[in-house]
């Protein structure tokens, strides 16, 4: 092979991996995570059992509750999908992975079963009672960012102008950076707000919940993929909605 033939080669497997990243909504085409932040990877792509891995560097794997259903359908390869009675995946925080206060970003892939527009938790780890903790879910068919920084302080509840429909894929992401709170539905800006000084994300001591705030309460109805959760305030990323 000459050198031209093995730069072809390269540019080919470098876009190939472009695009698989860029699907499954970990980062933009101009961001790269290489340190530590990662603080939760959830493929979802078991397709089997009752056990979801992590596939971040602190192993804190989801436990399947009730009903949940496998399906090969996901946004890539299977994907989990919530019944909205009595499914979610709970995640214990073994190791303090999800104890974090001075920034974070959260992301997953969401289709919606219906138009029921009650509230729901995609990643919940927060107390709307208490301002405390982070919280990425869906209200009245809007995305939400939750970030409560503490009983005594008015939190960050940002709601996308956007309604997400039915038998569609969308990409949320939301961002705080310490002081500032941004939402993002497929790789658009459509919330933000910012506290009057930096503050730190008030901890939680309840473990994370993927579709649902609570295992009994604001439960998801709809297929959930590709979560992930990083210590740090990432660009918008993600994928144009399906059309």
């Amino acid at each position: 092979m000459n050198g031209k033939s093995k730069t072809v080669k390269l540019l080919e497997v470098a876009a190939v991996a472009m695009i698989v990243i860029f699907n499954r909504g970990i980062v933009s085409a101009n961001e790269t995570v290489a340190d530590d932040s990662l603080r939760l990877k959830l493929h979802f792509d078991e397709n089997q059992g009752k056990i979801v891995k992590d596939a971040g560097p602190y192993a804190n794997a989801g436990e399947i509750i009730g009903d949940c259903c496998w399906t090969a359908s996901g946004k890539l390869n299977s994907a989990l999908k919530f019944n909205g009675k009595n499914s979610c995946v709970r995640v214990v925080d073994r190791n303090g992975a999800l104890h974090i206060s001075d920034a974070i970003t959260m992301e997953a892939w969401i289709r919606l079963e219906d138009n029921s527009g009650k509230p729901a938790g995609i990643i919940d780890k927060g107390i709307y009672s208490q301002r405390s903790g982070y919280i990425l879910g869906i209200e009245k068919n809007h995305a939400k960012f939750f970030i409560g920084a503490g009983p005594e302080i008015y939190p960050l509840d940002l709601r996308s102008a956007i309604l997400l429909r039915p038998g569609r894929w969308y990409h949320l992401r939301g961002t705080f950076d310490g002081q500032n709170g941004k939402l993002f539905v497929d790789g658009k800006l459509e919330a933000e707000g910012s506290f009057k000084k930096p503050e730190t994300i008030a901890n939680v001591s309840d473990g994370l919940v993927i579709g649902g705030h609570t295992p009994k309460s604001d439960l998801f109805n709809g297929m959930i993929d590709e979560v992930a959760i990083y210590s740090k305030a990432l660009s918008p990323g993600g994928k144009t909605a399906d059309k």
